[in-house]
């Protein structure tokens, strides 16, 4: 498959489910979450990291290093002094009850799992970007850049876009949401 020259997903012919080419979504509406929906049996524990990836719209180290302290009673998760510094709050509906599940555990709820296997599983479902002037493939920031379009789209507020992606500086933001 050739590269595309725009921020659009690309599948790949390992994929096992049957994604219809578009960006990926990032709002949680039904509908707009179906992508990441199709690949639940097959993601297992990286699902539930993908979903808080897309809802949130935070760096993959963030949500792979929490620990079973960091979850609320009703199922959030409470991002620490992140880079940046900067603490947060990340709420995901389908997460919710896993999350608290393992909190019950008290067992850290990404245990084991490493941004190389995200970026293998990634790619290994067609989920990459080729951005504008690029060489290569974009995977890690993918969820993060997309957050920062619609927030943007929506409010069209820099600092409140800077606040969603834990930026202390508006100057950083500005990067994000961009092809």
């Amino acid at each position: 498959m050739k590269n595309r020259t725009n921020s659009v997903l690309r599948l790949n012919a390992k994929t096992t489910t049957h994604l219809q080419p578009g960006r990926i979504q990032t709002d949680q509406s039904p509908g707009q979450r179906s992508q990441i929906e199709k690949l639940k049996p097959v993601l297992g524990k990286w699902y539930f990291v993908f979903s808080l990836l897309q809802v949130s719209g935070s760096r993959i180290n963030e949500i792979l290093k929490a620990s079973w302290q960091q979850i609320s009673d009703e199922g959030g998760l409470h991002i620490k002094g992140a880079k940046g510094s900067r603490d947060r709050y990340v709420y995901d509906f389908q997460c919710s009850a896993y999350l608290r599940k393992m909190k019950n555990l008290e067992t850290d709820p990404f245990q084991y799992l490493n941004i190389f296997a995200a970026i293998r599983l990634m790619k290994r479902h067609g989920m990459t970007t080729q951005k504008k002037g690029r060489k290569h493939m974009t995977v890690t920031g993918i969820f993060r850049n997309e957050k920062a379009k619609n927030v943007r789209n929506t409010s069209k507020d820099e600092a409140l876009t800077a606040n969603v992606l834990g930026h202390k500086s508006q100057n950083s933001t500005s990067y994000y949401g961009k092809d």
